[in-house]
């Protein structure tokens, strides 16, 4: 969860690179500052002690090559070792540990590119090597006589899952093709090498700076001049842009992909999701992209300074064509609320929320007031039950998650706040009264997080609705913003630092284990690694003790709802393919035959179940109907209609509706 604070400050990107072993020479006052800033307000800040230095030594070498792909054990004790004097060298301004990392870490990209072009020409095996097996934080890094073995497995199981993903009918694999995907893999990760190696210094430092405060938490974090851009504009619901997404495809290039209805760049009707993007020209200057070219382009695209651009284009048809284009104004895609009806013997509202974003201007709520009004209206429409869709909502402003709660219960507390060397403080519902008084689904996965879990756990505890889907991520910790080198704007970074944590209204935590659902729906169990509890420096589940007041409302009939919903589970398509595939990846996926069969289940995901299967009608609320018959709006409807989980949640909402 995170405590917004608005700035109003320009933002320019910074983008001097540092030269080979060329140390910053701000780089000792930057560390020693976030050390200090992070000892001042963390909620739980540890000491630079022996157990620090080791937690920041296991936590490096992850930053840096977290697939071990680069690094072998031998190579990460050495970083430990350099990093032991940490504090005595942030202390006397002497940071020569960047230096040693650095040597360190050159070395190893020079080894890796010698192998790689050894490879250049391998028979790769149509098959997975270890694909079951995968690294975390917790497994050790392969052995110096290792390493050749693990980084080939692991490349080929790349290649391999790369094939079906990209050739989904395929039954068998055609080995020339994937010899010269293969070989197309190689020359990609090559250049990839050399992009690190030009900018080496500036690699290893954000590394470091990074694993100074991850030491502490997961989500205490530097947030670089770039990163605090996106940051702000990820938490605003507005703002400039043109229009479009970027994805490195398999051949090493930047294709466009989502692009946003309204936009400059769909308006222009030259660009096309599928088009490779060659170069942008800004002010008279070209800029042309290489296997590293995302980070570059997503730099130039954002750029304040310029509000047009040029772009050179590689149409499908091998045609390449020159757009100019000049940014608009566009509603974050993360932060867009969607509503709609689905409709069968009942009329139930449909809310999806991306994430708790708050408004742009200061003077203006965020979420919490468009949500408010949408409900108003949806309820003007006859709606008889509420389907609020928060998966994949990793959670966002407090106040706006607070107002949300708020409007689904009469009066109370609503979570318990913890800051640092204080005593436990009730967070009490900010409006008395209802807004919304009919049934309500709350419909979540393993992505589901923080704000969204403090609304979830809410409902629950005041038993206000069902809680469906899967187990929430397990965040409940606060961050709020500090500003660092405030006297520099243009160059203005800042520190995300974790504040304090917060509990249920009974004094129990979701953190590490997530808000359990009422009725769970199965995933991928390979969704099943997205938990707070797999962090290195996750804070463990507790309890605290304070006495609250909050009235539940009588037990939902759960034990009814969980048995008919089981029922059709059983029966449905989708959900009986799933349980099959988990059942083998439970055993290990090491076949072709698994993973096609893998890579066909992914598909399903967003193919969704077949149309026999959807028992509703959908459609736009008529306040929006207006907007029923563009492109974009038939698409999300359809999108709906095909999703199993919430054609599972509009089936539970009637059982609810009946049973009142």
């Amino acid at each position: 969860m995170f405590v917004f604070i608005r700035f109003a400050l320009p933002f320019v990107f910074l983008l001097g690179l540092g030269k080979a072993y060329a140390q910053s020479t701000d780089f000792c006052a930057k560390a020693k500052s976030i050390v200090e800033h992070i000892a001042e307000h963390h909620f739980s800040a540890k000491p630079i002690d022996t157990a620090y230095i080791k937690t920041l030594g296991n936590i490096l070498p992850e930053i840096m090559d977290g697939k071990g792909l680069i690094l072998n054990a031998t190579d990460v004790q050495k970083m430990q070792v350099a990093l032991e004097d940490l504090a005595s060298n942030l202390e006397n301004g002497d940071c020569v540990f960047v230096k040693e990392i650095c040597t360190i870490f050159e070395n190893k990209l020079k080894a890796k590119e010698t192998i790689l072009q050894e490879l250049s020409d391998y028979a790769w095996k149509p098959n997975l090597q270890n694909f079951n097996s995968s690294k975390d934080e917790n497994d050790a890094y392969p052995s110096p006589d290792a390493f050749v073995e693990h980084l080939k497995a692991t490349l080929n199981d790349r290649l391999v899952y790369q094939y079906f993903d990209e050739n989904p009918d395929s039954e068998s694999v055609d080995l020339e093709k994937l010899k010269s995907m293969g070989a197309s893999m190689i020359e990609q990760e090559i250049c990839q090498l050399h992009s690190i190696q030009s900018k080496i210094s500036q690699h290893v430092e954000e590394a470091i700076l990074h694993a100074i405060c991850i030491a502490h938490d997961p989500h205490t974090t530097w947030l670089s001049n770039q990163s605090s851009r996106k940051f702000l504009n990820a938490m605003a619901n507005k703002n400039y842009g043109y229009g479009f997404s970027l994805d490195m495809n398999s051949g090493g290039n930047l294709e466009v992909k989502e692009i946003v209805p309204g936009s400059a760049v769909w308006n222009s009707n030259q660009i096309n999701e599928g088009d490779i993007l060659l170069s942008i020209t800004l002010d008279d200057k070209k800029k042309q992209f290489d296997c590293n070219g995302m980070e570059e382009a997503f730099k130039l695209m954002g750029d304040d300074k310029f509000i047009e651009a040029h772009f050179e284009i590689l149409k499908k048809s091998g045609k390449i064509i020159e757009v100019s284009l000049t940014k608009s104004k566009l509603e974050s895609s993360d932060n867009v609320i969607q509503s709609f009806i689905l409709e069968d013997e009942h009329k139930i509202g449909y809310i999806c929320l991306p994430s708790f974003f708050t408004s742009d201007n200061y003077f203006e709520l965020g979420c919490s007031d468009a949500i408010a009004k949408q409900l108003i209206k949806l309820k003007r429409e006859g709606i008889e039950a509420l389907i609020f869709d928060i998966r994949n909502n990793g959670g966002g402003a407090m106040d706006e998650a607070l107002r949300v709660a708020s409007m689904f219960i009469n009066q109370g507390s609503i979570a318990i706040n913890v800051s640092k060397d204080k005593e436990p403080v009730l967070i009490k519902d900010p409006s008395r009264g209802m807004l919304f008084q009919a049934p309500l689904i709350i419909l979540q996965n393993q992505l589901s997080a923080s704000a969204a879990e403090l609304l979830s756990a809410c409902i629950q505890d005041y038993n206000r609705g069902v809680i469906v889907g899967s187990p929430s991520f397990g965040k409940a910790s606060i961050q709020t913003l500090f500003p660092l080198n405030y006297a520099q704007p243009d160059k203005m970074e800042f520190l995300k630092i974790t504040i304090g944590k917060f509990y249920r209204v009974d004094g129990t935590s979701h953190q590490g284990k997530g808000v359990v659902p009422d009725i769970k729906l199965e995933n991928l169990i390979f969704y099943d690694d997205f938990k707070e509890e797999r962090f290195l420096t996750a804070y463990e589940n507790d309890v605290v003790e304070k006495e609250s007041y909050f009235k539940a409302l009588p037990a939902l009939p759960l034990e009814v709802l969980q048995a008919n919903s089981q029922e059709r589970l059983a029966q449905h398509d989708y959900f009986k393919k799933l349980r099959a595939i988990n059942e083998e990846l439970k055993n290990g996926v090491t076949t072709t035959n698994q993973l096609l069969t893998f890579t066909k289940l992914e598909n399903m995901e967003t193919e969704g179940h077949d149309e026999k299967n959807a028992s509703f009608k959908i459609a736009l609320p008529t306040y929006l109907s207006e907007h029923a018959n563009t492109a974009n709006a038939q698409n999300l409807l359809e999108q709906i209609k095909n999703d199993p989980y919430i054609g599972e949640c509009f089936e539970i909402a009637n059982d609810l509706i009946e049973m009142e």
